[in-house]
C-alpha cells in the first residue's frame, strides 16, 4: 500500500502499529478491524510501505471485483492501458500519459476530456494499476487530480518495479 495509507493520522508508526480495514479515519476500529501490522516504509521519495497480515480475515489473491491474480511486475511505457480496482472508483482504466523517474501519469482511456470517467477519487491510494490482460502490476495508485474538479481528470503514482525493488517483495508467493 502507500506509506501516507498505512501511517493514517500517525505521525510515528513502528513495527507493532495494527492496521486497521477500513482505517480509523473512515470507520474503522480497534474491536473488530485490525488486519495486519506496520512492518516498513519503502524511502527514497516513495510513498509505498508492507504491513504482515494476520489471521483475522481470509485472504484471497485476486484483485477486488475482478478475477485478476497479480504474476508479476512490469514497467509500463507510454500510451499502455492498465486497470485498476480502487475503494472509491471500483474497476477503471486508464492510460499511461507520463513518466518522470520513478512516477506514472495515467488519463482516462481516450485522453482527459469532457465527461471523461472518473480514474480517481480519494480512497483510491495504495490500489495497483495492472495489466487486465496479463496481471502484471505496473503502478502503485497514490494521488490524482482534485476531488470535485470538473476541468481534467488524471491518476499518478510509482513505478511498481519500484515499490517492490524498495520494499524486497513479490507481487508473487515465493
Amino acid at each position: 500500500s502507500n506509506w501516507h495509507v498505512l501511517r493514517g493520522a500517525f505521525r510515528i508508526v513502528r513495527r507493532t502499529t495494527d492496521i486497521y480495514q477500513p482505517g480509523k479515519l473512515i470507520g474503522g476500529t480497534p474491536s473488530k478491524n485490525i488486519v495486519a501490522t506496520y512492518n516498513r516504509q519503502a524511502g527514497g521519495n516513495i510513498d509505498a510501505a508492507i504491513a504482515t497480515l494476520n489471521t483475522t480475515r481470509p485472504f484471497d489473491r485476486k484483485i477486488l471485483l475482478t478475477n485478476v491474480v497479480l504474476t508479476g511486475v512490469r514497467r509500463p511505457q507510454i500510451g499502455d492501458i492498465l486497470e485498476k480496482s480502487g475503494s472509491r472508483t471500483e474497476v477503471t482504466r486508464g492510460q499511461v500519459q507520463r513518466l518522470s523517474g520513478n512516477r506514472v501519469w495515467l488519463v482516462p482511456v481516450g485522453g482527459d476530456r469532457p465527461g471523461a470517467p472518473n480514474i480517481s477519487k480519494s480512497g483510491d491510494s495504495g490500489s495497483v494499476w495492472y495489466y487486465p490482460d496479463t496481471g502484471e502490476a505496473a503502478v502503485l495508485h497514490t494521488y490524482g487530480d482534485r476531488e470535485n474538479d470538473q476541468t481534467q481528470e488524471w491518476a499518478g503514482g510509482y513505478l511498481m518495479t519500484a515499490v517492490a525493488e524498495a520494499l524486497d517483495i513479490s507481487m508473487v508467493p515465493i
